[in-house]
């Protein structure tokens, strides 16, 4: 019996020691993320000389000249003015920015965060393996198991369960989703759900990151184009009935049949719930009727529904005002700062990028709150 007992305690201690061995060297297993970078970031030593620093993605680099402005501005005070520099890059998610924050040794005044366009870029998860991380989430936030983790870390693989990694390294420019492109869409939507998730809790983690330092960050939420068609209706949301009306209203139209095309147009809004080219065509239509509010939200809504998003949304905008309210730091909101003038005249150059008048406006409220961070 006592040789039965040592052989069970002898293969239980064996099979602990294997499941350590091979979870140990995986960096999934210390971490809820599904998604890591790697390396040493390009610019890190200019980074690191920087007083303000500008993260993101790639539209951020047209706020650069303002913040330098600003930084000029304060030469009276700071010899040599505020060094400014634009660590952002075209098409980096958060989880690079959260990265390339975390590998400064020497941590900015102030970081200026306006990113969250191009979160669709870079796969970050498989949907397979969603209801396990969210589980290893739920494991994380135990306040119990979180402090014990942090006391003895080589704990962690026993706690996380293994899932199916993206490992990026930080040197080399993202790598487009083509994936998603090609995924059913019941698949789709559920990647971009959790996906909206991702980027809330890394953002998040991003502010707790800055605020440990005791440094300060502002956000700005990106600037999106309301005007630009979806690119994708997803075909749950669509049928043959709906296709043969939308055609039937485009005859309508063609016909200069305006208000009867409106009527059935409005009709099937309100039964096609969910229909990105639905929300979309009758936005076009209040647009022309001067309804200009009404509008902008089924703008808002035919994007909210695209079934293949490739750039901010209201969604994306929500996520970034909350994380500023939640955690008490200064929020400004571009895109509402554009859309106060929505169908007074153009508003974007292109696709993505604002007027330049715009950029003009928020130098003022980013000055403001430079001013008010570093109290000079």
């Amino acid at each position: 019996m006592l040789n039965f007992l040592k052989v069970l305690t002898l293969f239980a201690l064996s099979a602990v020691i294997i499941l350590y061995i091979s979870r140990k060297d995986n960096p999934f297993t210390k971490t809820p993320y599904p998604v890591k970078v790697t390396g040493v970031p390009e610019g890190l030593d200019q980074a690191e000389k920087a007083h303000i620093l500008i993260i993101g993605s790639g539209i951020a680099e047209y706020i650069t000249p303002i913040i330098e402005e600003i930084g000029e501005s304060y030469k009276d005070k700071v010899r040599g003015g505020l060094k400014i520099v634009n660590w952002a890059e075209q098409n980096e998610g958060i989880h690079r920015t959260l990265f390339k924050w975390q590998s400064l040794k020497k941590k900015p005044l102030i970081t200026i965060y306006l990113g969250g366009d191009s979160e669709f870029y870079e796969q970050k998860f498989m949907v397979r393996d969603i209801e396990k991380i969210k589980k290893n989430f739920k494991r994380s936030e135990n306040l119990e198991l979180s402090t014990l983790l942090q006391i003895v870390p080589e704990l962690s693989p026993f706690f996380y369960i293994p899932i199916s990694h993206f490992i990026y390294a930080s040197n080399k420019n993202p790598l487009e989703n083509n994936k998603i492109k090609i995924m059913p869409d019941r698949l789709k939507l559920k990647y971009i759900e959790f996906n909206y998730f991702v980027y809330k809790s890394l953002l998040n983690e991003l502010i707790y990151e800055v605020k440990k330092f005791k440094k300060e960050i502002i956000l700005l939420s990106p600037p999106y184009n309301p005007e630009n068609e979806p690119n994708q209706t997803c075909s749950i949301a669509s049928s043959e009935t709906i296709i043969e009306i939308l055609e039937e209203i485009e005859e309508l139209k063609k016909e200069n049949k305006k208000q009867e095309a409106y009527d059935r147009l409005r009709l099937l809004s309100e039964k096609a719930l969910g229909h990105a080219g639905v929300f979309y065509k009758r936005a076009q239509v209040e647009k022309e009727l001067k309804n200009h509010s009404l509008a902008l939200r089924l703008f808002e809504l035919s994007h909210a529904f695209d079934c293949l998003p490739s750039n901010a949304t209201k969604i994306t905008e929500s996520i970034i005002e909350k994380a500023a309210n939640n955690n008490g730091i200064p929020f400004i909101n571009f895109s509402r700062l554009i859309f106060r003038n929505f169908g007074k005249g153009p508003l974007f150059l292109d696709e993505r990028i604002p007027q330049e008048k715009y950029f003009d406006l928020i130098k003022n409220l980013i000055q403001k709150e430079v001013s008010e961070q570093l109290q000079l």
